[in-house]
């Protein structure tokens, strides 16, 4: 399956936001106030994402997955992708 921009970054709402796509997935680095957030999205197999906060956050896809660290997240389709990533950014301290 080809990777390809799944999240519309306006519905981030971040202050700034650069988007990377990689081999395994595509990586959105937010920033918000004074923290730096960085989205994994994969959708290989199956859709799932992974949300680091600053000092934790990995620049390539297979370190974030395996970080222990931050919030990984499963929704059932792509429509609930967006809902489902700002459900977790307001849990991620």
């Amino acid at each position: 399956m080809e990777i390809k921009m799944l999240l519309d970054v306006n519905n981030l709402q971040f202050d700034k936001v650069k988007v990377e796509v990689m081999d395994e997935c595509t990586m959105y680095i937010g920033q918000k106030g004074d923290n730096i957030y960085a989205i994994y999205v994969y959708n290989k197999r199956y859709l799932f994402f992974k949300i680091l906060k600053n000092e934790h956050i990995e620049w390539d896809c297979v370190g974030a997955m395996y970080s222990p660290y931050g919030l990984f997240g499963f929704p059932r389709d792509e429509k609930q992708l967006s809902s489902e990533i700002m459900i977790k950014l307001g849990l991620i301290r």
